[in-house]
């Protein structure tokens, strides 16, 4: 199940999709992608996503960037938190018990974020082979709040070295989540403070993460802006009326796949949304993928009507910009 703005849905998850060199341009992907979209459709998924390891593949699938994320580094001990935030003690704990830890704390109000079961939590997120680690350590697991009732969460591994004069110490950062402002600095603050320390790299982060905030000095930090999911909608009905909105809104809308399109007449009020086939003329015409980017609360498409990507009268792509958008910025915690 996907997180989705004010709720969740289920989705077809699509991973490792591969062709041989010998067998490419038989449009060999196309028909996976169509088994795959029939599939999710019999199963009750109205949605589908996937992490776009090549990113001008998967609009012509309907598949549109809906989210970013942040890559992070610093240099040194060159950063640190603000001390008006109260940040709460970190302790280590046992691998054995990472597993309830990571469950516990699911983030469960943010767009993107999958249900991780125990199941998937030991055989991806956690599993950390000896002969992937690179010569760093093994992963190590620091909380706040205590085993039975934590209130944030770092996994991070670290790697040593030298300038052939120095020790240094390499920390990488896979997962650092926290529910409380004193978690969030807690946990920064711990890891921004290693000793040693030649540079922190996170490569995953929230385009919202409170380190940007609570740092006295952001700009020594170095970040980089790349996609993170990406959704198609393939039932656009049903998706459309399984998320919630911020504003009232009303209009048709035409949803393109080529040159075969569907529209649809969306009406949004306080008491949720409703999503019914119309032969109505359409207020916005649009390829499905940019329907996709918009769906997890990241709309563009007063943005996308100025550059002449969709078909939109402004007053229509102006308010579903605001309809369409969410306080919590969409991402994903895992490339599945």
């Amino acid at each position: 199940r996907l997180n989705v703005p004010g709720g969740s849905v289920p989705c077809a998850g699509t991973t490792m999709v591969s062709v041989l060199p010998t067998h490419r341009r038989r449009g060999v992907l196309t028909s996976m992608i169509t088994a795959l979209h029939d599939d999710a459709k019999e199963r009750g998924e109205p949605i589908a996503a996937l992490w776009a390891s090549e990113s001008g593949i998967y609009g012509r699938f309907g598949y549109g960037s809906a989210a970013d994320m942040v890559g992070v580094s610093v240099s040194g001990r060159r950063v640190q938190v603000e001390e008006s935030v109260d940040a709460e003690p970190v302790v280590f704990i046992d691998p054995a018990e990472a597993t309830a830890v990571f469950a516990g704390l699911e983030t469960g109000d943010r767009p993107g974020w999958f249900h991780r079961s125990a199941t998937w939590l030991t055989g991806t997120t956690l599993r950390d082979p000896a002969d992937q680690r690179g010569g760093a350590t093994a992963y190590r697991t620091a909380i706040t709040g205590s085993p039975n009732d934590p209130t944030g969460l770092v996994r991070y591994r670290t790697k040593g070295g030298d300038d052939g004069f120095h020790p240094g110490v390499e920390v990488e950062v896979s997962e650092l989540w926290g529910t409380t402002p004193g978690a969030w600095a807690g946990l920064w603050s711990f890891i921004l403070g290693i000793d040693l320390v030649t540079s922190i790299t996170a490569p995953m982060r929230p385009v919202d993460d409170p380190l940007f905030t609570i740092a006295i000095e952001p700009r020594r930090i170095e970040t980089r802006l790349v996609d993170n999911v990406w959704v198609a909608l393939l039932d656009v009905g049903t998706a459309l009326t399984s998320r919630r909105y911020m504003t009232p809104f009303a209009a048709t809308i035409e949803v393109r796949d080529g040159e075969e399109g569907e529209t649809w007449r969306m009406e949004v009020d306080k008491d949720g949304a409703t999503c019914e086939p119309t032969t109505a003329h359409a207020d916005m015409t649009l390829p499905r993928r940019y329907l996709g980017e918009a769906y997890l609360g990241r709309p563009r498409f007063a943005q996308k009507a100025r550059a002449g990507v969709i078909e939109a009268d402004p007053t229509v792509a102006a308010t579903a910009d605001l309809a369409f958008s969410w306080p919590v910025p969409p991402f994903c915690p895992e490339i599945f």
